[in-house]
């Protein structure tokens, strides 16, 4: 019994402890009381788990880089614009040469130099106006309206001559400084220098005018021979070259006045062959191709307006024509929009086709190229092509 209480207390009792033990369940014993039953203690409640750590938040994943920009559409092209000649360049050259039906007497060509020479002034006109006899060879410049205007009263100075027919080759805006300076009109023998007369080269007796594309495809026939009836100065910085086509002939003068002397020289070579002939606007081969002509030697054809017109139909590659075109103005040269430089400076021998230096042959005075590198450092005109 006292195991009992021992087990209860967890020690051993005391004997009071005892005792009063005994005498308690004496008691309950004599009165019939159930034993109190012993509770057990409460089992411990399992600890609640720890809750598990927060999982550690996945990291967010990199953002995408950005696409670029998207290129920004091209903008569209601007509309068209209406430029004025004054924007453009306000300058008009005009050529032009134009024969009399018939002769005209001394008097009556006296007065149509004083009328022109009025006319020019009237219209602001600049440039050479030369009026011969036979006829009228100019290059001038003036506005675009007072060239036109100028070409208008040439009409009504000579009706006979200036009737619709006549080939003014107009080249508007072009810069001021292409403007001539002066205005020159007077009176000559031949509106284009041969030496010859009338009976030595009838212009009835003048060859066929092929129009550019015309003369293009008689370029191209290998048989036939073309004749540059233009200065050795001008041939060095262009001519025409057809690849497999007609013979290139440059009579190589100084001058105009040598054309007569030098066909003599040459009959035999061009009898029998297809004569084509051009020079720059078309005046030098109307006589020329005539004492050709009279001298039994009968041309195929001449180009119609000169290497100017032909160069006006094939502007962007030039066509069989190679370098560049002299001309008797302020534009020097004018060849195609695509063009190569054929011809060299006659100092440095450097590519060069700009006659701007004013240099002249010490030996024969023509004409000579020298760049602008040459002219800078002050070298001595060379010699041209043909006295070297």
């Amino acid at each position: 019994m006292d195991c009992d209480l021992a087990a209860r207390l967890g020690r051993a009792p005391t004997d009071g402890e005892a005792a009063a033990y005994r005498a308690t369940r004496a008691a309950r014993k004599a009165t019939g009381e159930p034993r109190a039953k012993r509770r057990r203690p409460a089992p411990a409640a399992e600890p609640a788990p720890a809750p598990a750590p927060a999982a550690a938040p996945e990291p967010a994943p990199a953002p995408e880089p950005a696409p670029p920009p998207a290129a920004a559409p091209e903008p569209p092209p601007p509309p068209p614009t209406t430029t004025t000649a004054d924007q453009q360049g306000p300058t008009t050259l005009v050529l032009f040469y134009a024969y009399r039906p018939t002769k005209a007497s001394d008097r009556e060509t006296t007065k149509a130099v004083a009328a022109c020479h009025a006319a020019m002034q009237k219209r602001g006109v600049t440039g050479r106006l030369r009026i011969a006899r036979e006829g009228y060879n100019a290059t001038i410049t003036s506005t675009y309206e007072g060239a036109r205007a100028f070409c208008d009263d040439l009409a009504t100075i000579d009706a006979a001559t200036f009737d619709g027919s006549v080939d003014f080759k107009f080249v508007d805006h072009l810069p001021s400084s292409h403007l001539m300076k002066g205005a020159k009109c007077w009176k000559v023998e031949e509106i284009v220098t041969y030496g010859i007369t009338e009976e030595d080269a009838p212009l009835h007796k003048g060859a066929s005018h092929l129009s550019p594309q015309q003369f293009h495809e008689a370029l191209e026939d290998p048989s036939a021979v073309v004749i540059d009836v233009r200065n050795a100065n001008e041939t060095l910085i262009g001519r025409f070259d057809p690849p497999g086509g007609a013979e290139y002939i440059d009579p190589r003068m100084r001058r105009s006045t040598e054309f007569p002397e030098w066909v003599r020289r040459n009959k035999a070579k061009l009898e029998g062959k297809k004569i084509l002939m051009y020079c720059t606007g078309g005046v030098r081969c109307e006589r020329a191709s005539a004492f050709l002509t009279q001298e039994g030697i009968r041309p195929h054809g001449q180009l119609e307006g000169g290497i100017h017109r032909y160069l006006e139909t094939y502007k962007e590659e030039g066509g069989h024509w190679v370098g560049k075109n002299y001309v008797f103005d302020r534009r020097f040269a004018h060849g195609a929009d695509k063009h190569d430089v054929v011809s060299r400076c006659g100092a440095c021998f450097e590519p060069w086709d700009r006659y701007q230096a004013g240099a002249k042959c010490p030996s024969c005075s023509m004409e000579v190229l020298v760049c602008r590198a040459c002219q800078r450092a002050k070298k001595a005109s060379p010699k041209c092509h043909l006295c070297t």
